[in-house]
């Protein structure tokens, strides 16, 4: 069994709303629906993340001081 964090997750009204309800019908609890959730919403982006982390190294890499600067500020979203 995967060893669960208690750090609180923010999210919308409606987004927790949401995951309530997707537990209460699927009789487990809402961390599970948030593990689930964000398990398969990272399965379905791995090239997109691999193309940012690919990019972001070579900005490093290369030494685009603005770049890296402006991917970071575009992680905060």
């Amino acid at each position: 069994m995967k060893k669960k964090s208690d750090s609180p997750v923010k999210v919308s009204e409606g987004t927790k709303e949401r995951i309530r309800i997707a537990a209460a019908v699927r009789g487990c609890s809402q961390a599970d629906i948030l593990d689930a959730a964000v398990n398969e919403y990272i399965d379905r982006h791995t090239e997109e993340f691999a193309t940012g982390l690919k990019r972001a190294g070579e900005a490093l890499f290369e030494g685009r001081e603005a770049e890296v600067a402006y991917l970071i500020s575009m992680s905060g979203h």
